[in-house]
């Protein structure tokens, strides 16, 4: 018996085995939705719900009527699966490396690295460091579309640097060093025109005229310039998490590794795991899945 498999906010990772949905589809086989009004299925209608990297887009009051909606439309004993940033990784992977960073740097000017090269010795510790903060906080405070994380993305990409690269692709699962392939059909949906792109475009320049109109010198802190959906407004750790899924109704909550689910041949459908086995988000992700009863 096959199960009804719901894939909410679901970007560019689809499967043709579950029903794809997102506010902006780029991709043919995803069902256009508005995610944050009530979902277009009738109660008690999936098996399983699966969402990744969305939930941290909201306000928790916005997550929290979204888990409602979820558990609405799932069947008793359903299950959702919810991947987000994990906070307490972060936090604590930081804390960790800047611990490590301040006893380097006083040990090297306490005379204990005499003979090393301060720049040297520590740039890679430093650049940890630095992409730790900008992974915490660039995606919160960020006023340009791409942010402090995308400029460091280029400049990984054009110096073509191995071991920032494995690093931040242990992170975040991000690959800099290889080219993406576009795949042809969502390069032409892309190219089509229809009447949502026309007003986002009209909007758009709507905004670009006051933007100009505003004085030079307020106008990078008063206009937020970032694409819709790209800035983050929450973060969640492991108790916050399963905090939000319980006063959603949901219940038998659990912490899941990224290649581990409930749901049955759950890796097969490439959500969270490549084709290889490796982890798709990166090792700073946190994996939550409950029921409905």
């Amino acid at each position: 018996m096959s199960l009804s498999l719901l894939n909410f906010a679901c970007g560019s990772r689809i499967h043709p085995d579950w029903i794809n949905i997102d506010f902006s589809p780029i991709d043919k086989r995803v069902k256009k939705v508005n995610l944050l009004g009530t979902l277009p299925f009738t109660d008690k209608s999936f098996d399983v719900a699966y969402s990744s990297h969305f939930l941290e887009h909201l306000t928790p009051q916005k997550a929290l009527q979204i888990l409602k909606e979820i558990k609405r439309i799932l069947k008793p004993n359903g299950i959702v699966r919810i991947v987000v940033p994990d906070l307490e990784n972060l936090a604590s992977t930081y804390l960790s490396t800047l611990s490590r960073l301040v006893d380097s740097t006083r040990q090297n000017f306490d005379g204990g690295g005499a003979n090393k090269t301060f720049g040297q010795e520590f740039t890679g510790l430093e650049f940890e460091y630095d992409w730790l903060l900008i992974e915490m906080l660039d995606q919160m405070v960020r006023m340009q579309s791409g942010g402090e994380m995308g400029e460091c993305f280029r400049k990984i990409a054009t110096s073509q640097d191995i071991t920032k690269a494995d690093f931040i692709k242990e992170r975040v699962g991000e690959d800099l060093l290889t080219p993406h392939i576009v795949d042809s059909s969502v390069a032409t949906l892309k190219s089509k025109i229809t009447l949502d792109k026309i007003a986002n475009k009209i909007l758009n320049l709507y905004l670009r005229v006051l933007y100009f109109l505003a004085p030079r010198s307020i106008r990078d802190e008063v206009f937020i310039r970032t694409s819709i959906g790209e800035r983050h407004k929450w973060m969640y750790d492991r108790f916050s998490l399963d905090r939000l899924l319980r006063q959603a109704g949901f219940s038998d909550i659990q912490t899941m590794h990224y290649n581990h689910s409930q749901i049955l041949n759950f890796n097969t459908y490439l959500l969270d795991i490549n084709a290889d086995g490796s982890v798709y988000k990166g090792i700073s992700s946190l994996y939550m899945e409950a029921r409905n009863i």
